[in-house]
Protein backbone atom coordinates (compact mmCIF):
# COMPACT_ATOMS: atom_id res chain seq x y z
CA UNK A 1 0.00 0.00 0.00
CA UNK A 2 2.79 2.38 0.94
CA UNK A 3 4.65 1.70 -2.32
CA UNK A 4 1.45 2.32 -4.25
CA UNK A 5 1.06 5.75 -2.67
CA UNK A 6 4.69 6.61 -3.46
CA UNK A 7 4.24 5.51 -7.07
CA UNK A 8 1.08 7.60 -7.33
CA UNK A 9 2.80 10.67 -5.91
CA UNK A 10 5.85 10.12 -8.11
CA UNK A 11 3.67 10.43 -11.20
CA UNK A 12 2.83 14.00 -10.19
CA UNK A 13 6.46 15.14 -9.79
CA UNK A 14 6.67 16.59 -13.35
CA UNK A 15 3.50 18.63 -12.75
CA UNK A 16 4.87 19.84 -9.40
CA UNK A 17 8.14 20.86 -11.07
CA UNK A 18 6.20 22.64 -13.80
CA UNK A 19 3.97 24.64 -11.47
CA UNK A 20 6.80 25.22 -9.01
CA UNK A 21 8.98 26.67 -11.77
CA UNK A 22 6.52 29.46 -12.52
CA UNK A 23 5.98 30.25 -8.85
CA UNK A 24 9.70 30.36 -8.17
CA UNK A 25 10.25 32.45 -11.30
CA UNK A 26 7.83 35.10 -10.05
CA UNK A 27 9.40 35.03 -6.58
CA UNK A 28 12.89 35.26 -8.04
CA UNK A 29 12.17 38.04 -10.53
CA UNK A 30 10.30 40.36 -8.19
CA UNK A 31 11.76 39.64 -4.77
CA UNK A 32 14.81 37.44 -4.19
CA UNK A 33 16.75 36.11 -7.21
CA UNK A 34 18.56 33.63 -4.97
CA UNK A 35 15.30 31.64 -4.78
CA UNK A 36 15.57 30.90 -8.49
CA UNK A 37 19.23 30.05 -8.05
CA UNK A 38 18.46 27.43 -5.38
CA UNK A 39 15.64 26.01 -7.50
CA UNK A 40 17.95 25.79 -10.53
CA UNK A 41 20.55 23.94 -8.48
CA UNK A 42 17.92 21.38 -7.50
CA UNK A 43 16.61 20.96 -11.07
CA UNK A 44 19.83 20.64 -13.08
CA UNK A 45 20.73 16.97 -12.47
CA UNK A 46 17.22 15.57 -12.92
CA UNK A 47 16.71 15.77 -16.65
CA UNK A 48 14.23 12.90 -16.86
CA UNK A 49 11.74 14.70 -14.64
CA UNK A 50 12.20 17.89 -16.66
CA UNK A 51 11.57 16.01 -19.89
CA UNK A 52 8.31 14.64 -18.52
CA UNK A 53 7.24 18.20 -17.73
CA UNK A 54 7.52 19.08 -21.42
CA UNK A 55 3.99 17.78 -21.97
CA UNK A 56 2.69 21.03 -20.46
CA UNK A 57 2.68 24.47 -22.19
CA UNK A 58 6.21 25.95 -22.25
CA UNK A 59 7.39 22.84 -20.40
CA UNK A 60 10.50 22.61 -22.56
CA UNK A 61 11.52 26.12 -21.50
CA UNK A 62 11.50 25.69 -17.72
CA UNK A 63 15.24 26.14 -17.25
CA UNK A 64 15.21 29.20 -19.49
CA UNK A 65 12.29 30.67 -17.52
CA UNK A 66 14.13 30.20 -14.23
CA UNK A 67 17.34 31.59 -15.69
CA UNK A 68 15.52 34.66 -17.05
CA UNK A 69 13.81 35.25 -13.70
CA UNK A 70 17.22 35.23 -11.96
CA UNK A 71 18.44 37.67 -14.61
CA UNK A 72 15.59 40.10 -13.86
CA UNK A 73 16.10 39.79 -10.12
CA UNK A 74 19.86 40.20 -10.36
CA UNK A 75 19.49 43.47 -12.29
CA UNK A 76 18.03 45.04 -9.17
CA UNK A 77 21.09 43.93 -7.20
CA UNK A 78 23.60 45.17 -9.77
CA UNK A 79 26.22 47.60 -8.54
CA UNK A 80 28.67 48.99 -11.07
CA UNK A 81 31.31 49.43 -8.36
CA UNK A 82 30.98 45.82 -7.20
CA UNK A 83 32.76 43.99 -10.03
CA UNK A 84 33.71 40.30 -9.83
CA UNK A 85 37.40 39.47 -9.63
CA UNK A 86 37.05 37.20 -12.66
CA UNK A 87 35.32 39.73 -14.91
CA UNK A 88 38.01 39.71 -17.62
CA UNK A 89 38.40 35.97 -18.33
CA UNK A 90 34.65 35.34 -18.36
CA UNK A 91 34.03 38.19 -20.80
CA UNK A 92 36.92 36.98 -22.98
CA UNK A 93 35.40 33.51 -23.10
CA UNK A 94 31.96 34.85 -24.05
CA UNK A 95 33.52 36.99 -26.78
CA UNK A 96 35.50 34.15 -28.38
CA UNK A 97 32.41 31.92 -28.34
CA UNK A 98 30.41 34.67 -30.04
CA UNK A 99 33.13 35.15 -32.67
CA UNK A 100 33.26 31.37 -33.20
CA UNK A 101 29.47 31.27 -33.67
CA UNK A 102 29.64 33.99 -36.35
CA UNK A 103 32.70 32.39 -37.94
CA UNK A 104 30.74 29.20 -38.46
CA UNK A 105 28.29 30.96 -40.78
CA UNK A 106 31.10 31.88 -43.19
CA UNK A 107 33.07 28.62 -43.23
CA UNK A 108 32.21 26.75 -46.43
CA UNK A 109 34.75 23.93 -46.75
CA UNK A 110 32.30 21.25 -45.61
CA UNK A 111 30.75 18.26 -47.32
CA UNK A 112 27.24 18.44 -45.82
CA UNK A 113 24.49 20.91 -45.04
CA UNK A 114 25.27 22.76 -41.81
CA UNK A 115 22.38 22.94 -39.35
CA UNK A 116 22.96 26.48 -38.13
CA UNK A 117 19.80 26.49 -36.01
CA UNK A 118 21.13 23.54 -34.00
CA UNK A 119 24.44 25.37 -33.61
CA UNK A 120 22.68 28.44 -32.24
CA UNK A 121 20.68 26.36 -29.75
CA UNK A 122 23.80 24.57 -28.58
CA UNK A 123 25.66 27.87 -28.28
CA UNK A 124 22.80 29.39 -26.27
CA UNK A 125 22.76 26.43 -23.87
CA UNK A 126 26.45 26.97 -23.21
CA UNK A 127 26.58 30.75 -23.02
CA UNK A 128 23.96 30.96 -20.28
CA UNK A 129 26.47 29.27 -17.94
CA UNK A 130 29.10 32.05 -17.92
CA UNK A 131 26.26 34.57 -17.73
CA UNK A 132 25.01 32.63 -14.70
CA UNK A 133 28.36 33.39 -13.07
CA UNK A 134 27.43 37.09 -13.02
CA UNK A 135 23.83 36.42 -11.99
CA UNK A 136 25.01 34.32 -9.05
CA UNK A 137 27.59 36.90 -8.03
CA UNK A 138 24.99 39.68 -7.81
CA UNK A 139 22.24 37.46 -6.35
CA UNK A 140 24.31 36.17 -3.42
CA UNK A 141 25.23 39.00 -1.08
CA UNK A 142 26.39 37.42 2.19
CA UNK A 143 28.46 34.62 3.64
CA UNK A 144 25.45 32.76 5.03
CA UNK A 145 23.78 32.44 1.62
CA UNK A 146 27.12 31.45 0.07
CA UNK A 147 27.42 28.57 2.51
CA UNK A 148 23.82 27.58 1.89
CA UNK A 149 24.44 27.36 -1.86
CA UNK A 150 27.41 25.05 -1.29
CA UNK A 151 25.42 22.95 1.17
CA UNK A 152 22.46 22.53 -1.22
CA UNK A 153 24.82 21.51 -4.02
CA UNK A 154 26.39 18.83 -1.86
CA UNK A 155 22.98 17.52 -0.78
CA UNK A 156 21.88 17.25 -4.44
CA UNK A 157 25.19 15.54 -5.23
CA UNK A 158 24.50 12.96 -2.52
CA UNK A 159 21.01 12.33 -3.94
CA UNK A 160 22.45 11.81 -7.43
CA UNK A 161 25.04 9.38 -6.03
CA UNK A 162 22.38 7.49 -4.09
CA UNK A 163 20.19 7.16 -7.19
CA UNK A 164 23.12 5.72 -9.12
CA UNK A 165 23.93 3.31 -6.30
CA UNK A 166 20.34 2.09 -6.11
CA UNK A 167 19.94 1.65 -9.86
CA UNK A 168 23.44 0.38 -10.69
CA UNK A 169 24.52 -1.44 -7.55
CA UNK A 170 24.39 -4.66 -9.57
CA UNK A 171 27.56 -3.54 -11.35
CA UNK A 172 29.51 -4.46 -8.23
CA UNK A 173 28.66 -8.13 -8.83
CA UNK A 174 29.99 -8.13 -12.40
CA UNK A 175 33.45 -9.65 -12.54
CA UNK A 176 34.47 -8.49 -16.01
CA UNK A 177 34.21 -5.19 -17.83
CA UNK A 178 32.18 -4.82 -21.01
CA UNK A 179 30.95 -1.74 -22.86
CA UNK A 180 27.38 -3.00 -22.46
CA UNK A 181 27.69 -2.17 -18.74
CA UNK A 182 28.15 1.53 -19.46
CA UNK A 183 24.62 2.75 -19.99
CA UNK A 184 23.85 6.45 -19.53
CA UNK A 185 22.97 7.30 -15.94
CA UNK A 186 22.75 11.07 -16.10
CA UNK A 187 19.85 12.18 -18.21
CA UNK A 188 20.84 11.80 -21.84
CA UNK A 189 24.55 12.05 -21.13
CA UNK A 190 26.91 9.11 -20.91
CA UNK A 191 28.94 7.65 -18.10
CA UNK A 192 31.96 9.84 -18.80
CA UNK A 193 29.90 13.00 -18.32
CA UNK A 194 28.30 11.52 -15.21
CA UNK A 195 31.75 10.72 -13.80
CA UNK A 196 32.95 14.26 -14.54
CA UNK A 197 29.98 15.69 -12.63
CA UNK A 198 30.63 13.45 -9.62
CA UNK A 199 34.37 14.08 -9.59
CA UNK A 200 34.09 17.87 -9.90
CA UNK A 201 31.86 18.30 -6.88
CA UNK A 202 33.17 15.43 -4.78
CA UNK A 203 36.45 17.37 -5.02
CA UNK A 204 34.66 20.39 -3.56
CA UNK A 205 33.10 18.32 -0.76
CA UNK A 206 36.42 16.62 -0.04
CA UNK A 207 38.15 19.97 0.33
CA UNK A 208 35.56 21.10 2.86
CA UNK A 209 35.69 17.77 4.67
CA UNK A 210 39.49 17.67 4.87
CA UNK A 211 40.32 21.29 5.57
CA UNK A 212 37.31 22.80 7.36
CA UNK A 213 36.12 22.73 10.94
CA UNK A 214 32.49 21.66 10.48
CA UNK A 215 29.81 20.25 12.74
CA UNK A 216 29.34 16.49 13.07
CA UNK A 217 26.14 16.34 11.00
CA UNK A 218 27.75 18.03 8.01
CA UNK A 219 30.85 15.87 8.43
CA UNK A 220 28.75 12.68 8.33
CA UNK A 221 26.98 13.91 5.21
CA UNK A 222 30.29 14.68 3.51
CA UNK A 223 31.66 11.25 4.44
CA UNK A 224 28.58 9.71 2.83
CA UNK A 225 29.03 11.92 -0.23
CA UNK A 226 32.67 10.87 -0.51
CA UNK A 227 31.86 7.16 -0.02
CA UNK A 228 29.04 7.00 -2.56
CA UNK A 229 31.10 9.24 -4.85
CA UNK A 230 33.95 6.72 -4.90
CA UNK A 231 31.45 3.98 -5.80
CA UNK A 232 30.03 6.11 -8.62
CA UNK A 233 33.47 6.93 -9.98
CA UNK A 234 34.71 3.34 -9.87
CA UNK A 235 31.65 1.99 -11.67
CA UNK A 236 31.42 4.79 -14.18
CA UNK A 237 34.38 3.02 -15.80
CA UNK A 238 35.66 6.42 -16.90
CA UNK A 239 39.42 6.41 -17.22
CA UNK A 240 39.43 10.18 -17.43
CA UNK A 241 37.78 10.27 -14.00
CA UNK A 242 40.34 7.81 -12.66
CA UNK A 243 43.14 10.13 -13.76
CA UNK A 244 41.24 13.06 -12.25
CA UNK A 245 41.02 11.27 -8.90
CA UNK A 246 44.79 10.84 -8.81
CA UNK A 247 45.50 14.47 -9.74
CA UNK A 248 43.00 15.82 -7.22
CA UNK A 249 44.42 13.63 -4.44
CA UNK A 250 47.96 14.71 -5.26
CA UNK A 251 46.88 18.35 -5.06
CA UNK A 252 45.18 17.89 -1.68
CA UNK A 253 48.21 15.96 -0.42
CA UNK A 254 50.27 19.15 -0.67
CA UNK A 255 48.29 20.51 2.29
CA UNK A 256 47.83 17.45 4.50
CA UNK A 257 50.26 14.90 5.87
CA UNK A 258 47.39 12.44 6.40
CA UNK A 259 46.53 12.50 2.71
CA UNK A 260 50.17 11.87 1.79
CA UNK A 261 50.17 8.84 4.07
CA UNK A 262 46.96 7.65 2.42
CA UNK A 263 48.47 8.02 -1.05
CA UNK A 264 51.53 6.10 0.08
CA UNK A 265 49.30 3.27 1.27
CA UNK A 266 47.48 3.27 -2.09
CA UNK A 267 50.80 3.01 -3.90
CA UNK A 268 51.80 0.09 -1.70
CA UNK A 269 48.51 -1.64 -2.46
CA UNK A 270 49.07 -0.99 -6.17
CA UNK A 271 52.56 -2.47 -6.02
CA UNK A 272 51.45 -5.51 -4.06
CA UNK A 273 48.52 -6.15 -6.37
CA UNK A 274 45.07 -4.98 -7.37
CA UNK A 275 43.08 -7.61 -5.48
CA UNK A 276 41.38 -4.88 -3.43
CA UNK A 277 39.81 -3.34 -6.53
CA UNK A 278 36.88 -4.93 -8.38
CA UNK A 279 38.08 -7.02 -11.32
CA UNK A 280 35.90 -5.12 -13.80
CA UNK A 281 37.49 -1.84 -12.69
CA UNK A 282 41.00 -3.29 -12.96
CA UNK A 283 40.24 -4.45 -16.49
CA UNK A 284 38.97 -1.01 -17.45
CA UNK A 285 42.12 0.67 -16.08
CA UNK A 286 44.53 -1.76 -17.74
CA UNK A 287 42.85 -2.13 -21.14
CA UNK A 288 44.66 0.78 -22.82
CA UNK A 289 46.60 -1.91 -24.68
CA UNK A 290 45.37 -5.30 -25.91
CA UNK A 291 47.06 -8.57 -25.01
CA UNK A 292 48.87 -8.34 -28.37
CA UNK A 293 50.38 -4.99 -27.36
CA UNK A 294 48.24 -2.90 -29.70
CA UNK A 295 46.45 0.25 -28.54
CA UNK A 296 42.90 -0.54 -27.41
CA UNK A 297 40.18 0.64 -29.82
CA UNK A 298 38.87 3.44 -27.59
CA UNK A 299 42.33 4.95 -27.01
CA UNK A 300 43.33 4.35 -30.62
CA UNK A 301 40.19 6.09 -31.84
CA UNK A 302 41.04 9.18 -29.81
CA UNK A 303 44.55 9.33 -31.28
CA UNK A 304 43.09 9.08 -34.78
CA UNK A 305 40.59 11.88 -34.06
CA UNK A 306 43.26 14.14 -32.58
CA UNK A 307 45.42 13.57 -35.67
CA UNK A 308 42.41 14.56 -37.79
CA UNK A 309 42.02 17.76 -35.76
CA UNK A 310 45.65 18.78 -36.29
CA UNK A 311 46.06 17.72 -39.91
CA UNK A 312 42.67 18.48 -41.43
CA UNK A 313 40.85 21.05 -39.27
CA UNK A 314 43.24 23.18 -37.23
CA UNK A 315 45.59 23.64 -40.18
CA UNK A 316 42.81 25.31 -42.22
CA UNK A 317 42.35 28.19 -39.78
CA UNK A 318 44.83 28.01 -36.90
CA UNK A 319 44.13 31.48 -35.46
CA UNK A 320 40.36 31.49 -34.77
CA UNK A 321 39.34 28.01 -35.95
CA UNK A 322 36.60 26.86 -38.30
CA UNK A 323 33.70 28.09 -36.14
CA UNK A 324 31.57 26.88 -33.27
CA UNK A 325 29.85 23.55 -33.97
CA UNK A 326 31.54 23.15 -37.38
CA UNK A 327 34.07 20.41 -36.55
CA UNK A 328 31.65 17.57 -37.29
CA UNK A 329 31.11 18.90 -40.82
CA UNK A 330 34.80 19.16 -41.79
CA UNK A 331 35.98 16.09 -43.75
CA UNK A 332 39.35 14.42 -43.66
CA UNK A 333 41.33 13.64 -46.80
CA UNK A 334 39.07 10.69 -47.62
CA UNK A 335 35.90 12.77 -47.26
CA UNK A 336 34.86 11.21 -43.95
CA UNK A 337 33.57 13.36 -41.07
CA UNK A 338 33.61 12.75 -37.31
CA UNK A 339 31.12 13.92 -34.71
CA UNK A 340 33.35 14.51 -31.71
CA UNK A 341 37.14 14.80 -31.23
CA UNK A 342 36.81 13.36 -27.70
CA UNK A 343 38.79 16.16 -26.09
CA UNK A 344 37.48 19.59 -25.26
CA UNK A 345 40.92 21.08 -25.83
CA UNK A 346 41.13 19.55 -29.31
CA UNK A 347 37.59 20.66 -30.07
CA UNK A 348 38.44 24.20 -28.97
CA UNK A 349 41.62 24.14 -31.04
CA UNK A 350 39.63 23.07 -34.11
CA UNK A 351 36.69 25.47 -33.70
CA UNK A 352 38.28 28.49 -31.98
CA UNK A 353 41.93 28.12 -32.89
CA UNK A 354 44.95 29.12 -30.86
CA UNK A 355 43.13 32.14 -29.45
CA UNK A 356 40.30 29.97 -28.13
CA UNK A 357 42.66 27.51 -26.43
CA UNK A 358 44.60 30.35 -24.84
CA UNK A 359 41.41 31.92 -23.48
CA UNK A 360 40.18 28.55 -22.18
CA UNK A 361 43.44 27.90 -20.33
CA UNK A 362 43.48 31.46 -19.01
CA UNK A 363 39.93 31.01 -17.74
CA UNK A 364 40.84 27.77 -15.97
CA UNK A 365 43.85 29.50 -14.42
CA UNK A 366 41.65 32.39 -13.27
CA UNK A 367 39.12 29.99 -11.71
CA UNK A 368 41.89 28.13 -9.89
CA UNK A 369 43.35 31.44 -8.75
CA UNK A 370 39.97 32.43 -7.27
CA UNK A 371 40.00 29.33 -5.08
CA UNK A 372 43.64 29.90 -4.15
CA UNK A 373 43.01 33.51 -3.14
CA UNK A 374 40.14 32.36 -0.92
CA UNK A 375 42.47 29.80 0.67
CA UNK A 376 45.10 32.49 1.35
CA UNK A 377 42.42 34.77 2.80
CA UNK A 378 41.32 31.96 5.13
CA UNK A 379 44.84 31.76 6.56
CA UNK A 380 44.91 35.51 7.13
CA UNK A 381 41.45 35.56 8.73
CA UNK A 382 41.78 32.13 10.43
CA UNK A 383 38.51 30.86 8.91
CA UNK A 384 38.62 27.14 8.22
CA UNK A 385 35.36 26.91 6.30
CA UNK A 386 36.47 29.21 3.51
CA UNK A 387 39.81 27.40 3.57
CA UNK A 388 38.04 24.17 2.70
CA UNK A 389 35.84 25.90 0.14
CA UNK A 390 38.86 27.55 -1.51
CA UNK A 391 40.94 24.39 -1.75
CA UNK A 392 37.86 22.36 -2.67
CA UNK A 393 37.15 24.67 -5.61
CA UNK A 394 40.80 24.46 -6.68
CA UNK A 395 40.36 20.67 -6.71
CA UNK A 396 37.14 21.10 -8.70
CA UNK A 397 39.00 23.15 -11.32
CA UNK A 398 41.78 20.57 -11.61
CA UNK A 399 39.22 17.77 -11.91
CA UNK A 400 37.41 19.60 -14.71
CA UNK A 401 40.64 20.33 -16.55
CA UNK A 402 41.57 16.65 -16.39
CA UNK A 403 38.27 15.11 -17.48
CA UNK A 404 38.02 17.55 -20.40
CA UNK A 405 41.25 16.11 -21.77
CA UNK A 406 39.29 12.98 -22.67
CA UNK A 407 36.05 14.47 -23.96
CA UNK A 408 33.75 17.47 -24.00
CA UNK A 409 32.37 17.86 -20.48
CA UNK A 410 32.73 21.65 -20.76
CA UNK A 411 29.66 22.55 -22.81
CA UNK A 412 27.12 20.27 -21.04
CA UNK A 413 25.02 22.36 -18.67
CA UNK A 414 24.25 19.35 -16.46
CA UNK A 415 27.94 18.88 -15.76
CA UNK A 416 29.24 22.45 -15.61
CA UNK A 417 26.44 24.70 -14.32
CA UNK A 418 27.49 24.06 -10.71
CA UNK A 419 31.07 25.00 -11.66
CA UNK A 420 30.06 28.52 -12.74
CA UNK A 421 27.83 29.00 -9.72
CA UNK A 422 30.62 27.86 -7.39
CA UNK A 423 33.11 30.16 -9.05
CA UNK A 424 30.82 33.11 -8.44
CA UNK A 425 30.33 32.02 -4.81
CA UNK A 426 34.09 31.77 -4.28
CA UNK A 427 34.63 35.24 -5.72
CA UNK A 428 31.77 36.64 -3.66
CA UNK A 429 33.11 35.13 -0.43
CA UNK A 430 36.50 36.63 -1.17
CA UNK A 431 35.28 40.21 -1.62
CA UNK A 432 32.89 40.23 1.33
CA UNK A 433 34.19 42.10 4.33
CA UNK A 434 34.55 39.43 7.07
CA UNK A 435 34.04 41.87 9.92
CA UNK A 436 30.69 43.01 8.48
CA UNK A 437 29.36 39.54 7.79
CA UNK A 438 30.19 37.64 10.93
CA UNK A 439 32.90 35.55 9.30
CA UNK A 440 35.01 35.53 12.47
CA UNK A 441 32.02 34.67 14.59
CA UNK A 442 30.77 31.96 12.28
CA UNK A 443 34.02 30.47 11.16
CA UNK A 444 33.16 26.95 12.27
CA UNK A 445 31.45 26.20 8.97
CA UNK A 446 27.94 25.71 10.35
CA UNK A 447 25.33 26.16 7.67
Amino acid sequence: MGLGILTYLHSYIPLALYLGSFLVALFSAFWKPKAGLFYLICLIPFTFSLVKAQQYPFGNQLLDIIWFSIFIGAIKCYNSEDKPNSLTPVIMLMCIYFIALLNGFFYSDVNAHVDHLARIKQWKNFIIMPILYYLTYYSVRDIKTSKQVIFVMLVILLIVEWKFYKSCGWLASREHFSYQMRGGQFGYLGQNEFAAFILNYVALGSGILLFSSINIKLRIMLFATLGFGIFCLLYSFSRGAYVGIVITLLFFSLFSKKIRIGIALLIIVGICGTQFLPQSVVERITMTQTSEGEIESSAGGRLMLWTHVIDNVFSRNPIIGVGYGIFKYVPDKTGQTYGDPHSNYMETLAEQGIIGVFILLFLYYSAWKSGWLLYKLSIKKDDKFIRGAGLGFCGCVLASMTTNLFGDRWTHYQVMTYFWILWAIVDRMYVLEPENNGLHNNGNGNV
